[in-house]
């Protein structure tokens, strides 16, 4: 019996230490996978920034990054030339298992060609002027407060504003990420429902970590009131995190006409 228990006790401790050490590998390993996303994430962003003929030829103006993929998105390409651009992508740039590919519909790309020359010349160049966009409200699972919360600056602003900070503060345990892509609402009384409000047409998409207990993350919304004049009311800045799952929340604000 004493020697059945001491072989017991002996095969106990072994196995413990076996998954000690496979919790520690897979640690190391998660460690090593997020230190490659955020390298090849910043040489994949920075590629595609630096080059304008690359962003037309792709429809894409920087890399998304998730939770553990690195997002490339095109703007508005038909869904039959998906796995062309995908191919060129891989084939031009950079091949990756940590690279997802999408098409993204929701946002039009309003491109104004305006020519550099008032006579049309062979080598006559162009210049392409990216307008203010709407975009539509995300949608996911509403993010808890308590967890993380996005606030404006101030809770009022006066009519004649033309930009507005928020701050993103990670409240909870675990790690959000975010780009610094945003969605602008208003409420339009009338109708009773939020309308989408033009935003910036080619954001910097930035990938942000959000990690607990940090400095809040703090980013600017241009207002483009030349596209859309400030009206009195209530507005939102919508954005959206990931973590397990897709979240969102807003930042909620009033603009007043007699408030200076």
């Amino acid at each position: 019996m004493k020697h059945l228990l001491l072989v017991s006790l002996t095969l106990l401790c072994s196995c413990y230490s076996g998954s000690s050490k496979k919790g520690q590998k897979d640690k190391r390993d998660s460690i090593c996978l997020q230190k490659e996303l955020y390298a090849l994430h910043k040489y994949v962003d920075s590629i595609i920034k630096i080059d304008t003929i690359l962003q037309q030829r792709f429809h894409c103006f920087g890399a998304g990054l998730t939770k553990d993929k690195i997002s490339i998105d095109f703007q508005d390409i038909p869904e039959d030339s998906f796995e062309f651009f995908k191919s060129a992508f891989k084939k031009e740039i950079v091949d990756s298992p940590l690279l997802e590919f999408n098409i993204m519909t929701d946002i039009t790309m309003n491109i104004e060609i305006i020519p550099t020359t008032e006579a049309k010349q062979p080598s006559q160049s162009t210049s392409f002027v990216l307008r203010p966009v709407s975009r539509n409200i995300p949608t996911g699972k509403n993010l808890n407060p308590d967890s993380l919360s996005m606030h404006a600056e101030y809770a009022r602003y006066p009519l004649s504003t033309t930009e507005v900070k928020i701050a993103v503060f990670n409240h909870s345990q675990q790690k959000y990420t975010c780009g610094n892509d945003y969605s602008l609402a208003f409420y339009n009384n009338s109708n009773q429902q939020w309308e989408a409000l033009p935003t910036s047409p080619a954001f910097e998409d930035i990938g942000w970590v959000l990690l607990p207990k940090y400095p809040p993350h703090q980013q600017t919304i241009k207002l483009y009131t030349s596209e859309v004049p400030n009206r009195p009311g209530k507005y939102r800045i919508y954005k959206t995190f990931y973590r397990d799952t897709k979240e969102v929340t807003y930042a909620e604000f009033e603009i007043f006409s007699n408030l200076k």
